[in-house]
C-alpha cells in the first residue's frame, strides 16, 4: 500500500519505521525539519520514502506529497487539531480524485459501447453500483443525467457521420446506437436548429 504519513514525532517516525518493514511505500509530511532526524536516530532503520516539508493542512502541500495516489492517510501529528484538519481535507481531496477516476471509467465505457443498447444497469455495473446510486452520483458529479449525457455523446457521433460521409440517415443513427427517431429529431433540432437533411443539403 501506498501510505501518506502526516507527523514525525516519536510516534510518527516509529510507525513509519514499522510500516515500511512490513512492505509498504511511505510518504511523509513534517511541518518542522528538525522532527525528520527522527528518523535517522534508529540502529537498524532507514528511511527509503519521500519526506516533504510543509504545512499539512494546506491542499497543495497534501497534493504533492501524493495523497491523490495514496491507499490511506495517518495523521500522526503531535497537534490534534492538525491531524483533524489535514484528515478532513485530505478525505476531501481524496473523494473528488476518486469521483474523477469513477467518471472516466464511465465515459471511456460509453464511448466503447454507445452504438449498442446501454441501459442504466450497464452503466451502473461498469462502478458495481446500484442504477439509482449510480444516478444520483453522474447527476451530483456532471450536472447532466447519464442518460443525457449518453444521447449527447450519440448525436456528436451522428453530427459527425452526417456532415463527412453520405451513408444514409437511418443508417446513421442505428450505427451510434439511436433507436428513437423522435427524440433524434428532437435532439438534432434543438441543437443544431435545423434537419439532419437540410442541414446535408446546406454543405453540399
Amino acid at each position: 500500500m501506498n501510505i501518506l504519513v502526516i507527523g514525525c514525532d516519536q510516534v510518527g517516525a516509529s510507525l513509519i519505521r514499522d510500516l515500511e518493514r512490513i512492505g509498504h511505500d511511505i510518504s511523509l509530511i513534517e511541518r518542522d525539519p528538525e522532527q525528520l532526524k527522527r528518523l535517522d536516530a534508529f540502529d537498524d532503520y532507514r528511511f527509503g520514502g519521500t519526506a516533504l516539508v510543509g504545512d499539512p493542512t494546506d491542499p497543495d502541500v497534501l497534493r504533492r506529497g501524493g495523497v491523490e495516489n495514496c491507499d490511506a492517510v495517518a495523521a500522526v501529528s503531535e497537534d490534534d487539531s492538525v491531524n483533524l484538519m489535514a484528515a478532513q481535507i485530505a478525505k476531501s481531496i481524496f473523494r473528488r480524485e476518486k469521483n474523477r477516476q469513477r467518471l472516466s471509467a464511465v465515459i471511456a465505457y460509453t464511448e466503447a459501447h454507445h452504438r449498442e443498447n446501454i441501459a442504466l444497469s450497464d452503466a451502473a455495473a461498469t462502478l458495481r453500483m446500484h442504477p439509482n446510486s449510480f444516478c444520483r452520483f453522474f447527476k451530483e458529479n456532471t450536472g447532466v443525467t447519464y442518460l443525457n449525457y449518453l444521447n449527447e455523446y450519440r448525436l456528436s457521433k451522428v453530427y459527425e457521420d452526417l456532415v463527412t460521409t453520405d451513408v444514409a440517415q437511418h443508417e446513421v443513427l442505428e450505427k451510434h446506437g439511436f433507436t428513437n427517431y423522435k427524440l433524434f429529431r428532437h435532439m438534432f433540432a434543438e441543437r443544431f436548429h435545423t434537419t439532419p437533411g437540410r442541414m446535408r443539403e446546406e454543405l453540399r
